[in-house]
């Protein structure tokens, strides 16, 4: 590094990063002319070369002629300052704070400081008018809490060298596992690109992602479709159960029974999924983020939290999700973690809680079970005197928000509303381009097909409640391998029994593994499962014949939750095996349905 350093931190109501600028003497000069040769706005501090500008087209122009003369291969900070800059609306503000030397400390009540002066300039008040409002309450809240943001830049959790334990199983290279695939630590599906964990082996990784698919998968499928997250192989066109959406063409197709709501210039439309999940498996995949990019000196804390994501660990009572709606659209996630500076102080909050930033949702929640939380932050009700506080940092955004009960352990599918205008609306016809960065301004193309959609909404279960669920018979002289499961047979009966004066189905699977000729019993499975509808009409069928049959996607339905409870005894018997991958067309159609009670 030359004796000549200069660095920056450039802070917006969009976030804030630091640009750092060594080794050419004459690159060096031109950022220096670039960030002192205009007249400020607004003064943050006099005394450390800390201002505000506005990202006008003069502006623009410097940083575009700035990048293209220092930018290449090598040295790429000059085409990242390009990037972030182009968030910026016209004659947005922003600051730039000088990091060199003795002005490197920027704490995050400074920049906390400044996002709600730019906040104050850009709506017309004085630049301390609502700063004046909060800063007693953010005060005490960086007092009594560190903040680390993950997500502008690659970042990679934990040790790397051939001695690194596995921070979910708890073993090492020496014990026989691997770390050969790189474990991201957020869903690549959801544009993750620069959040990994390095202690995460190989088996935890597959073995997790069920986990994660009740994140990514099942409850943020259409979002990120919508909003074009680039995942793995790029953006995800999505089907539902009322609707089918082309990520490449912007046209939606919609069933005759989608949720279409005209009110004069105004168009709802609720678009339904098919992926099952549990707002419990929710909460596990994301606190599985904040295990896997936690500070290694941090980590013996969540032991019992890792215990809970394994399955080891159960509990009645867990603190709700608050979910907000963003303005932007975040197509890399970006995590928040929030960690209690003292260990001891219980009264100051939980101490680790966080913020995910994700589509566009910013999902806040608390990682439960840790040991110096004392089982004190454990409900709704125990964290309710915490909400404002935990809020603090959030509140200068005034997001639309909600709450998520996490005890709620009904399987369910997702589903997200879009409104728009009717002038808005192209026609499936149109040849104008309908590609828009956001669709809340400019809606996709739609119309209405007669393509044939499942019927069965899950909206129209009221409850359910496992009876049965059991593993038996199991025989261990079979030394089960890939080689023995790709040659095997399952032996079904399954059954229905419909009491209509309840308004209630119940769904009983026995299932025997063996193998092809039935010569080597490996197992018996059973799962019985009660669920109360809203209207059985809409899941019975009445044939010519007076039988009874059950809809086809209702079977579908109740049969995937039924493997999904079995999979975690089975895994415990025969890791091998996964029944939620069994054939469900031939599962169901061997069920039987009769008029009942039990």
């Amino acid at each position: 590094m030359s004796d000549l350093y200069v660095a920056f931190m450039i802070i917006t109501t969009q976030g804030s990063e630091i640009f750092e600028f060594d080794g050419d003497f004459f690159q060096q000069m031109d950022v220096l002319s670039l960030i002192n040769g205009r007249r400020p706005v607004v003064w943050f501090d006099h005394t450390q070369h800390r201002k505000m500008y506005r990202y006008d087209n003069e502006m623009k122009s410097a940083i575009d002629t700035f990048a293209k003369k220092y930018g290449s291969r090598e040295n790429n900070v000059p085409f990242r300052l390009r990037k972030f800059m182009k968030r910026l609306g016209k004659d947005e503000p922003f600051y730039m704070f000088r990091m060199e030397h003795y002005l490197v400390h920027v704490t995050q009540l400074q920049i906390a400081h400044a996002v709600y002066q730019l906040l104050a300039v850009g709506q017309g008040k004085k630049e301390d008018d609502l700063w004046d409002k909060v800063k007693d309450d953010m005060t005490m809240f960086f007092n009594d809490y560190e903040m680390r943001s993950l997500g502008l830049e690659e970042y990679r959790a934990g040790d790397d060298s051939d001695n690194r334990v596995c921070r979910f199983c708890g073993k090492t290279k020496a014990e026989g596992i691997t770390f050969e695939k790189e474990a991201h630590a957020i869903s690549e599906a959801l544009g993750n690109k620069t959040l990994f964990c390095n202690e995460e082996c190989d088996c935890c990784n597959k073995r997790l992602a069920t986990i994660e698919d009740n994140l990514s998968v099942a409850y943020l499928e259409i979002r990120r479709s919508l909003c074009g997250i680039v995942g793995k192989k790029g953006t995800n066109s999505v089907a539902g159960q009322n609707f089918v959406f082309d990520s490449k063409t912007h046209q939606m197709i919609l069933s005759e029974k989608a949720h279409v709501d005209e009110n004069g210039d105004k168009i709802r439309i609720r678009l339904d999924g098919r992926e099952v999940f549990t707002f419990q498996g929710l909460y596990k995949a994301l606190i599985k983020i904040v295990i896997d990019l936690v500070d290694s000196e941090t980590l013996p804390h969540f032991k019992n939290t890792i215990e809970w994501i394994n399955g080891k660990l159960d509990a009645e009572e867990f603190p709700p999700i608050k979910q907000m709606y963003c303005d932007t659209i975040h197509r890399q996630p970006l995590l928040e973690i929030f960690i209690r500076r003292d260990k001891s102080k219980i009264e100051a909050g939980p101490y680790c809680f966080a913020n995910l930033y994700v589509c566009d949702l910013c999902l806040q929640f608390v990682v439960p079970f840790v040991d110096v939380d004392c089982g004190k932050m454990k409900s709704a009700k125990l964290m309710h005197p915490f909400e404002k506080k935990m809020g603090t940092t959030l509140a200068i955004y005034n997001w639309k928000s909600e709450w998520i009960d996490i005890e709620d352990t009904t399987p369910r599918t997702a589903w997200v509303e879009l409104d728009f205008k009717k002038s808005d609306q192209k026609p499936a016809s149109s040849k104008e381009p309908n590609i828009s960065e956001n669709l809340k301004m400019m809606p996709p193309k739609w119309e209405t097909d007669t393509v044939s959609f499942p019927m069965f909404n899950p909206a129209n279960v009221i409850s359910s409640q496992l009876l049965i669920c059991n593993v038996s018979n199991v025989n261990k002289e079979v030394k089960v391998t890939v080689e023995w499961l790709h040659d095997t047979s399952n032996n079904m009966i399954c059954y229905f029994v419909i009491d209509e004066n309840a308004g209630k189905v119940l769904v009983d699977i026995r299932i025997e593994l063996c193998n092809t000729d039935n010569t080597e019993h490996l197992l018996d499975m059973r799962v019985a499962q009660e669920y109360t509808l809203k209207s059985i009409s809409d899941v019975v069928c009445k044939e010519e014949d007076n039988s009874v049959s059950i809809q086809r996607e209702f079977g579908f339905f109740v049969t995937a939750i039924a493997l999904i409870s079995l999979n975690p005894l089975l895994r415990k018997i025969h890791p091998l095996i996964d029944v939620a991958k069994l054939d469900l067309n031939m599962i169901c159609s061997h069920y039987n349905c009769v008029y009942g009670s039990w």
